[in-house]
């Protein structure tokens, strides 16, 4: 809980690519490793430090040292950079032991190893933070627009700045909905069906990214009315999606 509140604060709008680009001050700081994110976790410490926010006070000091390790590695792991690494950690788990996580009951042994738990620690922070996908569509729209406005503000300065412009900070290029079917299907889709393989109690989260998968199509199909050939394309990757989605929530 402290990881989640934490993880973002002091954020400037911009990412980690983009600090090293320019050579940033937290890109020289923290030598290009995660920079964004070691911020993060140096001002929730500094904030952790002051008397009336210091919820270690009472925690005896190894106690503290081991949760604070703990703490950083979750924030640490929501760098977008760790990402795939991640959801290979999570498939090779469920594989070496699937038959305790499809008895729920055996589960728990298996994530009380200090390893098994901080990475599912890790995977629980960073699928929050990137869960609006996953949201009712009223507010998965809403988050959406905000994220990609703020990657082409990024973009906007990516130009300024005579650096490559990043995938989806380009306004004169990315389609909004467009992006976001594309981003559900190649980054946000195999991690929740990850997560879902772990804790089966979370297949809601499937159910509501297929159906706001869908709406994504819808949206992008009423905005740019794309030749029928395209529409096809696209609508196979989605039914592909949504149908993998729903056989797990059968299941």
């Amino acid at each position: 809980m402290i990881a989640a509140i934490g993880h973002d604060i002091g954020h400037i709008a911009v990412n980690n690519q983009y600090l090293i680009e320019v050579a940033h001050e937290l890109a020289l700081t923290y030598n290009d490793q995660s920079p964004m994110e070691n911020m993060h976790c140096h001002k929730l410490f500094q904030v952790l430090k002051e008397q009336e926010a210091n919820v270690f006070a009472q925690v005896d000091k190894d106690l503290r040292k081991e949760m604070r390790k703990g703490i950083i590695e979750a924030i640490l792991h929501t760098d977008v950079t760790k990402h795939n690494e991640m959801i290979k950690e999570l498939n090779l788990l469920y594989r070496m032991n699937s038959e305790a996580f499809d008895s729920s009951v055996q589960a728990t042994e298996v994530l009380q190893s200090q390893a098994n738990t901080q990475l599912t620690l890790n995977a629980l922070l960073h699928c929050a933070d990137v869960a609006n996908p996953m949201k009712p569509w009223e507010m998965c729209e809403r988050i959406a627009y905000l994220c990609i406005d703020e990657f082409f503000a990024q973009g906007d300065l990516e130009k300024a700045a005579g650096i490559p412009v990043q995938m989806l900070n380009d306004r004169d290029k990315v389609n909004r909905p467009n992006s976001q079917i594309g981003f559900i299907e190649y980054m946000i889709a195999p991690m929740v069906e990850s997560m879902i393989c772990l804790f089966p109690q979370l297949d809601g989260l499937a159910e509501q990214l297929g159906d706001n998968l869908q709406r994504w199509y819808e949206v992008w199909v009423d905005e740019t009315s794309p030749a029928k050939e395209a529409s096809d394309k696209v609508s196979a990757r989605v039914l592909k999606v949504v149908m993998k989605f729903r056989a797990k929530v059968t299941d």
